[in-house]
C-alpha cells in the first residue's frame, strides 16, 4: 500500500509538471495542476496516511 501511495504521489507530479508544460492554454494549465494536486492529495491523505495508521505505534503495530 505504500508503494501504491508513493506511485500515485509521482504520477500526480508529473501531471502537475511536466504535462503542464504541454499546454498551450492558460485554463489547461490550472486544469491540470489542480488534477495533480488533487491525485498527490489522494496518495498522500487516502494512501499513505492509511497504510501508516495500520501500522501506528499507538495502535500496537510493529514500527517499520
Amino acid at each position: 500500500m505504500k508503494l501504491a501511495g508513493v506511485i500515485v504521489i509521482i504520477g500526480g507530479w508529473l501531471i502537475a509538471t511536466v504535462v503542464a508544460l504541454q499546454v498551450a492554454s492558460l485554463r489547461g494549465k490550472l486544469a491540470l495542476n489542480v488534477i495533480g494536486i488533487a491525485v498527490v492529495l489522494y496518495g498522500l491523505v487516502g494512501l499513505l496516511n492509511r497504510a501508516h495508521l495500520k501500522t501506528a505505534i499507538w495502535k500496537g503495530g510493529r514500527p517499520h
